[in-house]
């Protein structure tokens, strides 16, 4: 991508002319009550009747599923019913991101399988298998109302899905893959956090085309941020767009003072987001550190180019995460990105010698866009260049968000496919 990561020579930035950025609260809208997503009519009767039966307010009734495009007003306990659908797990994952964290979700299905049940439970879900009597229903009702403190205690909560966009060395476009990723999701429905991790070189605000768009100067903080509460922090963000928000911090204190400051919001915000993106860029003034980097994330995105010194790059930062032992069940998932930055004939190897390198399979692989300094200058997004079967962005972030691009199954495919044909 010829001088993408070089717009400060081709924007125009009065620095002197730069606005104070008044942080807004991005606090998710609560109406109380419940909201019902059912398939059929038995089902919502049924929930009804209980609410009713509890003297409690009636849930207001949606057919289908939560749709990200739509900006529904929801209740503070959403029931969701998915009795048809054919993989429930990859279901739960998408109504993870697309529904707001703060929100107490009740998934009504079919399974009884106990591991999916333990799935479902470690994103956060009540489950009760439907059909269901009403006493079981009021119970479960009555266990999701219990207050935020006693259901973040027993485990009940939803946390963004944290993703690390790592750059294995400089000047190879991971800041632009870690925006693009950021606001692609936002576009999909998704609450999305970009979490700036430089300090005093960082491009964000250039690469957005957004003159405004400022780092939080941690002098001006006047709490220490670990007495902040969830609302106070999201103070700090910036509103790039619809579902789109910038954390980042600046100062004279020392990076690993900074970085605490920026670890420390981000987790007090980990409820407010469905997706935080984080962006390590090879250009980091800091050493990495890879065994925070992985047990504080579930994706990991390594950013490379074909290129030896990329390739070897690369392939210590994997073999360095290969060794680190995580005190989890699951490690996260490490993917590898292959972005062709410059103009083909620019780079020493091609992708099979980069894979046969590396021993894995690159994930992604981003062509050149030869217009990509202008796509960003105008203030357009690249995965707008995205056509045909080169649609690396889109993949990305279907891959993320644990979705197969060349595969539609689940209950939201068979809503999609619906509407389709309408």
């Amino acid at each position: 991508m010829a001088n993408m990561f070089d717009l400060s020579e081709e924007l125009s930035l009065d620095i002197d002319k730069k606005k104070a950025v008044t942080p807004k609260s991005v606090a998710p809208k609560q109406s109380g009550g419940a909201t019902l997503f059912f398939s059929d009519n038995e089902c919502k009767e049924a929930v009804i009747e209980a609410y009713v039966f509890e003297g409690l307010e009636e849930p207001k009734c949606f057919k289908g599923t939560p749709q990200p495009e739509k900006d529904q007003a929801l209740g503070d306990v959403v029931l969701v019913q998915l009795t048809s659908s054919v993989d429930i797990e990859a279901d739960a994952q998408e109504i993870n991101a697309t529904l707001p964290n703060n929100k107490t979700v009740i998934l009504l299905g079919q399974t009884d399988s106990i591991h999916v049940l333990r799935r479902l439970e470690k994103l956060g879900f009540y489950y009760l298998p439907w059909p269901v009597d009403r006493a079981e229903l009021i119970e479960c009702l009555k266990q999701a109302s219990l207050d935020e403190r006693k259901r973040y205690e027993s485990g009940y909560f939803r946390k963004a899905k944290r993703v690390a966009v790592v750059g294995t060395k400089g000047g190879i476009g991971t800041s632009v893959i870690a925006t693009e990723l950021g606001a692609l999701l936002a576009k999909k429905g998704s609450r999305t956090i970009l979490v700036d991790h430089h300090y005093t070189l960082s491009n964000i605000d250039i690469i957005l085309s957004q003159k405004d768009l400022e780092q939080v100067d941690v002098s001006s903080i006047t709490v220490e941020p670990s007495k902040l509460d969830e609302e106070s922090a999201t103070s700090y963000l910036n509103e790039v767009e619809h579902n789109f928000f910038y954390l980042g911090f600046t100062g004279k204190d020392k990076i690993d003072e900074l970085e605490k400051y920026t670890n420390t919001i981000s987790d007090k915000l980990a409820r407010q987001a469905n997706f935080m993106i984080g962006d390590f860029s090879g250009s980091l003034d800091f050493p990495l550190n890879s065994q925070k980097l992985m047990s504080d994330n579930d994706v990991v995105v390594l950013v490379t180019e074909p290129s030896v010194s990329g390739v070897r790059a690369t392939q210590r930062l994997l073999d360095n995460i290969k060794d680190i032992a995580i005190p989890q069940l699951v490690r996260p998932r490490v993917m590898v990105v292959v972005n062709h930055h410059r103009p083909e004939g620019s780079f020493n190897l091609n992708l099979e010698e980069v894979e046969r390198f590396l021993k894995v399979k690159a994930d992604v692989v981003i062509p050149f866009y030869k217009t990509a300094s202008k796509q960003l200058i105008d203030g357009k997004k690249l995965h707008q260049l995205e056509k045909g079967k080169q649609t690396p962005f889109t993949q990305l972030s279907m891959a993320i968000n644990g979705q197969n691009p060349n595969k539609k199954s689940g209950l939201f495919a068979k809503f999609s496919l619906k509407r389709g044909k309408k």
